[in-house]
């Protein structure tokens, strides 16, 4: 008897320690059991197939979606976790090793970081020294060092950095720094943030070549005749190549190979096109204009098919995939596009409020659609972002920026 007695005090024990480490675990944040964007889509309408129309120009069959059918918004599915109370001019999410974190940088030219997986998450400065006038910039990881590119155009300069990730208490470190002094056009990183693409002016010619993140072993894969291109690296076998787009010209998207630099022709004659294609490659979410009305869809690249979001507005540069190819977007609530999107990189365009929207467009006979977010002209967003698993949105204001967290 004493023995069973003695049995059943140590299996309650353990299942005593269990539970304990459990709770201090989810508590220090060191457990990710945040809800995910997967597990607020039990909603949509489908779109009809019936009936469809054909886009004059590519001759592709066109789904109209203008039934799709959003939930209602009381805003219950995020709660505000961090906020960082000054204006941050460039963030990044990075993930490596089992980590994410948000880099960014400030007015004063430091760069920071936050580990999202900890419960504290306090900035800690990356580097000793500072770096003013950043319009943009691209991190990566490697052996324990973060490495970035970016341009300072006030100087019409391009630099590389390297630095050691420092932890929490430590002092900051020196870093590497070195301006470069090849005829950069841009420059964009690849998903697994390891190598770098960037686009130079050669013999007036567009000239792409892929380094790795300390610059060396560059290897020439694309030269274009085509001006001012807009360059991304959304999906390990294509980097995206779009011409700059405005109301008045014919837009064009490519996908280059960055193993065998083959070039393939995405989208044509879209004028005013935007676009931005999901972590699968399967899929191409854009916008361009169609007489007066400017239309957002979505093409499927193995189908060939193009669907029309109907009445949805999405600023494709306002945009963010998660891994698993949900879509998180600023939606707005236009009052006039006036000529887009020629006014709106001028600051012309005008809207009285705007939604930040989840999209599902997994599947193009049922797409989804889940608004999040209420905001007035107020509260202008300058950009967002969600991290891989689409637990957490960071929203970048004017005067500050806030990390938020999903719940059902």
């Amino acid at each position: 008897m004493n023995k069973k007695i003695l049995i059943i005090g140590i299996i309650s024990l353990i299942i005593i320690g269990l539970l304990l480490g459990f709770v201090y675990l989810s508590r220090t944040g060191r457990i990710n059991n945040d809800y995910r964007i997967g597990d607020l889509f039990p909603f949509g309408s489908e779109i009809e197939n019936d009936n469809r129309e054909v886009d004059p120009v590519t001759g592709l069959p066109i789904n109209d979606s203008s039934s799709l059918s959003p939930t209602t918004n009381d805003n219950n599915y995020e709660t505000l976790l961090y906020t960082i109370n000054e204006p941050v001019l460039n963030y990044q999410i990075l993930t490596f090793d089992n980590k994410e974190l948000l880099l960014y940088t400030n007015n004063s030219g430091n760069i920071f970081y936050i580990d999202l997986y900890e419960a504290d998450k306090k900035p800690i400065r990356l580097t000793n020294k500072t770096i003013t006038g950043i319009e943009k910039i691209s991190f990566g990881y490697n052996q324990n060092n973060i490495t970035a590119i970016g341009h300072i155009p006030d100087k019409n300069q391009f630099f590389w950095l390297s630095t050691p990730l420092q932890e929490v208490g430590e002092e900051e470190a020196d870093f590497d720094f070195k301006i470069l002094n090849e005829p950069i056009l841009d420059f964009t990183l690849s998903p697994d943030n390891k190598r770098i693409f960037i686009l130079e002016k050669l013999n007036d010619k567009n000239v792409g070549f892929i380094t790795d993140l300390n610059l060396n072993n560059k290897i020439k894969i694309l030269e274009l005749d085509f001006e001012q291109l807009l360059i991304s690296w959304p999906e390990v076998n294509n980097i995206l190549v779009q011409t700059k787009p405005s109301y008045y010209l014919d837009g064009f998207l490519f996908s280059v190979n960055p193993n065998t630099g083959n070039l393939d022709r995405i989208l044509s004659n879209k004028k005013g096109l935007t676009s931005t294609m999901s972590p699968d490659g399967e899929k191409v979410i854009f916008t361009s204009n169609v007489s007066t009305i400017t239309r957002t869809s979505v093409y499927s690249i193995e189908g060939k098919e193009i669907v029309n979001l109907g009445s949805d507005n999405i600023l494709i540069d306002k945009c963010s995939w998660t891994e698993d190819n949900y879509l998180v977007c600023l939606s707005p609530n236009l009052s006039n596009w006036g000529i887009y999107p020629d006014d709106w990189y001028k600051g012309k365009t005008i809207f009285s409020n705007y939604r930040v929207v989840f999209y599902d467009f997994r599947d193009l006979k049922n797409i989804k659609s889940l608004p999040i977010f209420n905001y007035s002209l107020d509260n202008q967003i300058k950009n967002i972002k969600i991290n891989n698993n689409g637990s957490l949105i960071i929203l970048n204001f004017q005067n500050k920026l806030e990390i938020h967290q999903l719940r059902a």
